[in-house]
């Protein structure tokens, strides 16, 4: 008998046991039951319909009931978004639909790995090896591998290379696109004509940052950089220059045999119009499409969707539009909500009932959330009905208190039986952890940063600290290397090699290094004269005015502006600057940043820091949310552009941190931080208090 995909490995019996298991056709193992038909088989779901309604609520089971046309799910925090939509598949499943044609998108790769262990639990393995499960981009990304390699398509032979090495991402994308701003400084600085002065000033300006986001979010957007130019005023210099950018980089990707993320979703949308037999292949194949997050997809993915489903449209998206916090990526969650008025027959589902947190805590998210205008009418029902009134507010003077505060408040709850790991510190921005990290680390609290460093450790931080030691001790060789071409001085690796060479220091081998080209002996030169301008800056001024030394006549802020997030590091910076005004000997300085290193202790057992965004999905007994002050939270870059639009998603923000917690929230702000008045977060008044 023909065995479907996978049919052979996954009967392949254990030693000692061949001659009972090959005579096998049916296998009955507990509630598995294994069904052929035809050449073709079919895995039904391992748990009976009785067992997968079995301890839902009605909103719940409404949900794994539903399985044909669009619906769209309003699932609030805490309300088993997850367990709803594995054990929908899983009826799915016992209803006799194919694994093969059901399709789950998922809005990160943690949250596939989730939905797959889930599923592992309700339906067969062979049914979860059939089942597409992944990110929209994980599953455009298969697509293009097998499409594009048969056709004219001027990537084509990119995508049947094998290996990562075609992506341009993260630190490779940044010096990229700083390869195409130099071109076009050169370019400008050849060019004499009406529009040049302007744009050279808005060219000196702008962020690398600003350049590359107009293509993340074009791409974003459905928009090729002929689309971009065309809709552009060319009266705007800064939108003539982004035309530019993004022609120039689209040019040179090509030329280099790389692609971004954002290629992968627009290469698939334009195979899907322009081949409609490979998009009629995959309306074909996946007749079922379920979306997670989808209050979080862009404009792009929300149209793959909606191709993909075609003709059958029978898709289910699930999100909270309440937890709506990457608009900043692109995220449309006005597209969310009105995804349904596309479709007359459409359905509405709600999932209302937190069962994550007590119900003063859930009263507090929902005050706060009423204030937003794009949202769904329904506040969350608490499950937990309690008279605890668990939600407090603090103020505090400054940072330190707050910190020593929360500090204080661990002790406490040790006594009570806590445990380090259920409790959680969360920031609005990661420059806010400083603080906390330093008294955590004096009172020897131990805790994991979910970041990708340490205060100290991160790379605007280290390079100034780098810059700081040098000034104290010249023959540092690791802070020479790590400044040398900070800002860019074309020194390379053949420069350094040169030094290498002798052994005395790095910066004394720049008088006896013979052989360097006459351009490396000026900037080595200039570099020397700008650190020994920036010792005697500090010991007349202080630490606090080296780092503005470094900053502005040393020439790095450009540098930072040339990073992705560059408002975030600054903000970072501006924090080390604060710290520094205590210390006017650089020694003591780095001294007290040495000490607390060695002091950092991280076990399985820690408390949990991170930022808002990090935060999304999980959840801890014990919450603190730190620095609810305007500007913070909500952050300045909302206050300055007075946009609503981003208020909103400011308030979004505080209510993901809120419904993060189960039995304790603690509301933090301060009146000053790093050295600057603040004044208390509007979201303190409008959730309650």
């Amino acid at each position: 008998m023909p065995a479907g995909p996978g049919f052979m490995t996954f009967f392949r019996p254990k030693p000692g046991l061949q001659k009972a298991k090959s005579r096998l056709f049916f296998v009955f193992n507990g509630l598995k039951h294994y069904i052929i038909r035809g050449e073709q088989m079919f895995d039904q779901s391992v748990i009976d319909t009785e067992n997968l309604i079995e301890g839902l609520n009605e909103y719940q089971k409404e949900v794994v009931n539903h399985q044909n046309g669009v619906v769209r799910v309003n699932a609030t925090a805490g309300s088993g978004k997850t367990t709803s939509i594995t054990k929908r598949i899983a009826m799915m499943r016992h209803n006799g639909v194919d694994p093969n044609s059901i399709l789950l998108t998922t809005f990160t790769k943690q949250a596939a790995k989730e939905m797959s262990t889930r599923l592992s639990r309700l339906v067969s393995r062979h049914d979860l090896e059939c089942l597409t499960i992944g990110t929209i981009h994980s599953t455009c990304y298969k697509i293009l591998r097998d499409s594009m390699p048969q056709l004219q398509h001027p990537y084509s032979h990119i995508f049947a290379k094998n290996g990562n090495e075609i992506f341009l991402m993260n630190e490779e994308q940044r010096f990229f696109s700083e390869k195409i701003l130099q071109t076009m400084t050169k370019d400008l600085k050849g060019r004499y004509d009406f529009n040049s002065a302007e744009e050279w000033g808005v060219l000196s300006n702008s962020q690398l940052a600003s350049f590359m986001g107009v293509v993340a979010n074009s791409k974003n957007n459905a928009m090729t950089h002929e689309q971009y130019a065309s809709s552009i005023d060319k009266k705007n210099a800064f939108q003539r220059l982004s035309s530019k950018f993004y022609t120039l980089y689209e040019e040179r990707k090509l030329a280099e045999g790389k692609v971004d993320m954002g290629d992968i979703l627009m290469f698939t949308y334009e195979i899907f119009n322009d081949y409609p037999e490979i998009l009629h292949k995959y309306q074909t194949k996946f007749k079922y499409i379920i979306t997670d997050e989808s209050q979080d997809q862009n404009h792009i993915q929300n149209k793959l969707v909606k191709m993909i489903a075609a003709p059958h449209n029978n898709i289910c998206i699930v999100g909270d539009v309440s937890q709506a916090i990457f608009g900043f990526q692109g995220g449309k969650p006005e597209e969310f909500l009105s995804f349904i008025d596309e479709y007359p027959n459409a359905t509405q589902l709600h999932l209302p009932i937190n069962y994550r947190s007590k119900s003063h805590i859930v009263d507090v998210a929902n005050k706060l959330i009423k204030h937003n205008t794009l949202r769904i009418e329904q506040d969350a029902l608490a499950f937990k009905q309690t008279d605890d009134k668990c939600v407090s507010h603090h103020s505090f003077p400054n940072e330190q208190s707050q910190s020593q505060f929360v500090a204080t408040k661990i002790h406490g709850l040790l006594k009570e039986g806590v445990e380090y790991k259920d409790i959680a510190v969360l920031y609005r921005t990661n420059a806010q952890s400083r603080s906390v990290e330093e008294i955590f680390m004096e009172q020897d609290i131990p805790y994991t940063l979910h970041s990708s460093y340490g205060f100290y450790d991160r790379k605007e931080i280290a390079e100034i600290l780098a810059y700081l030691r040098l000034a104290k001790d010249r023959n540092d060789d690791v802070s020479f290397q790590r400044v040398i071409n900070k800002p860019n001085r074309y020194l390379g690796k053949r420069f350094i090699n040169a030094l290498n060479e002798f052994k005395e220091s790095n910066w004394d081998a720049i008088n006896l290094a013979t052989n360097l080209e006459k351009y490396e002996q000026n900037s080595a030169r200039e570099f020397k004269r700008s650190v020994d301008s920036l010792a005697r800056v500090i010991e007349e001024e202080g630490v606090a005015e080296g780092i503005g030394f470094i900053l502005h006549k040393i020439g790095y802020q450009k540098t930072v502006n040339n990073l992705k997030n560059f408002d975030e590091r600054m903000e970072n910076i501006n924090v080390l600057i604060s710290i520094s005004k205590k210390f006017n000997d650089v020694k003591k300085f780095l001294s007290y940043i040495d000490l607390l290193a060695t002091k950092k202790k991280e076990t399985k057992n820690s408390v949990q820091m991170m930022s808002i965004h990090k935060s999304k999905g999980l959840e801890y007994e014990y919450v603190f949310i730190i620095g609810m002050n305007e500007g913070l939270l909500p952050h300045n870059k909302a206050l300055e552009t007075e946009d609503l639009k981003m208020i909103e998603e400011e308030r979004r923000l505080a209510y993901v941190a809120i419904t993060r917690a189960i039995n304790r929230l603690y509301l933090c702000s301060t009146s000053s931080y790093a050295d600057q008045i603040m004044e208390e977060s509007r979201f303190i008044k409008e959730a309650g208090f």
